[in-house]
């Protein structure tokens, strides 16, 4: 049997061909980058047609325009269903009474953990105060606080930019990072929401600072405080601000700040610390499987987060070398294995067992990892976009997927550079063996 000679112009072809598009993969080009994404979407709505293990303890506590008309009227929407009382009504924007109120009814119904999509960026001392059971009075603010310090299960959402006051942050098991304020940061440039961040650093500011803002009185907010010239500055007004001297080691004295100082504080510290808030899913996770989110190997460089937990329990998340890891979409707004309600039927049992009407009372969010975020049409209530899954979904999906994927243990790997590469080379041979 004689072979046909090869010829010389379409192996250099075939090898042009070959070299070029592994030189557009090793370039990061976003050309390559595109047709990637695109295979992606494909291949996570292809996933859905196979089984795959689901947490089974996720709940959903959302926020709608009837639940928004619902607080503000006691109407229930239904006609069937009759007029019924909270003890008190209140227009956009809510007071944290609301979330005081879901908190407690949660609290009762033994939730084990509960994670607010919501921002609350500082004190409202403009909306009126709680009725308590002894008849006194105590500020919308904190009742909230004082409900998540007895519940002890609540985290609360903050950003690089936003840290919540103290009276919330201190009473709240946990802060959490979300993209409220910043939505478009994790997306793709094409609008898809892909990949989490699995933490951001923020500002723990010394406990003298959060006295300061604490007290109404100084006006100051500390999201925008900031270091000038060896001081720190405090804005509180258009032309007013305290300022705050610093040493050579950037250390203030306590005492020309704050009165009434704890003993044991050192009298020169650092005006704050830089400390990790966790991604939502990864917090709500975490405390399901007691992973230790204080002391993890983050190891950005070879692309790996490792939490472990009691009894050799462990999880890797596969990250990039900025953090972010790609989502597990498996879980839409209206998945079954999701424990649902509005939050108005909570609200109301709350309203009833005060009053003890305990008939009918349900507990369906026992032993849950519960998310409350809003649904609602307006502008500044509604986080919604696009994933792989809808091309417009509310974003607060991305929380019980993250947690899923940890409780879970599966995680979405890409492809090394070595094999991307492989891939390209064989797919390049075959193709000009056929052509």
């Amino acid at each position: 049997m004689k072979f046909k000679p090869v010829k010389l112009a379409p192996v250099l072809i075939a090898v042009g061909v070959i070299v070029l598009f592994c030189s557009l993969r090793l370039l990061h080009l976003g050309l390559f980058e595109r047709v990637e994404k695109i295979t992606y979407d494909w291949r996570v709505r292809q996933a859905l047609r196979f089984p795959a293990d689901t947490a089974t303890n996720l709940a959903f506590v959302y926020i709608d325009d009837a639940s928004i008309d619902y607080v503000r009227t006691n109407h229930l929407p239904h006609p069937n269903e009759r007029y019924a009382e909270l003890g008190y009504r209140h227009d956009l924007y809510w007071p944290r009474e609301v979330y005081g109120r879901l908190v407690e009814e949660l609290s009762a119904q033994k939730a084990r953990t509960v994670g607010l999509d919501v921002i609350f960026a500082n004190r409202r001392v403009d909306l009126g105060f709680v009725t308590m059971a002894d008849g006194t009075n105590m500020d919308s603010d904190d009742f909230f606080g004082l409900q998540m310090r007895r519940a002890g299960n609540v985290i609360i959402a903050a950003t690089t930019d936003i840290v919540p006051p103290a009276v919330f942050a201190t009473n709240a098991v946990a802060l959490d990072h979300i993209n409220t304020g910043n939505a478009n940061s994790d997306k793709d440039p094409d609008g898809i929401l892909r990949r989490a961040k699995a933490f951001d650093i923020y500002r723990k500011w010394h406990f003298a600072f959060q006295q300061v803002e604490a007290d109404p009185e100084y006006g100051v907010d500390l999201n925008l405080g900031r270091i000038e010239s060896n001081h720190v500055i405090l804005p509180r007004g258009t032309n007013d601000a305290i300022v705050i001297p610093l040493d050579s080691d950037g250390n203030f004295d306590p005492s020309t700040l704050w009165n009434n100082l704890p003993p044991n504080l050192a009298a020169k510290a650092k005006p704050f610390t830089a400390e990790r808030i966790w991604h939502m899913g990864i917090v709500l996770a975490a405390r399901e499987l007691k992973l230790d989110l204080d002391h993890p190997d983050v190891d950005l460089a070879n692309g790996r987060i490792t939490l472990s937990g009691p009894n050799g329990v462990q999880r890797i998340i596969p990250v990039d070398q900025n953090g972010y890891f790609y989502l597990d979409w498996r879980l839409r707004v209206n998945d079954p294995h999701l424990t649902q309600a509005p939050i108005e039927s909570l609200l109301l049992q709350d309203a009833k067992r005060l009053r003890g009407e305990t008939n009918g009372i349900e507990n369906r969010f026992a032993d849950k990892l519960v998310m409350v975020g809003s649904v609602a049409t307006g502008n500044d209530l509604r986080d919604e976009g696009a994933t792989p899954l809808d091309p417009s979904t509310f974003l607060v999906s991305e929380h019980w997927n993250v947690a899923n994927s940890i409780i879970t243990g599966r995680f979405i790997h890409r492809s090394s550079l070595a094999v991307d590469l492989l891939i390209l080379i064989v797919t390049g041979i075959i193709t000009a063996l056929l052509v």
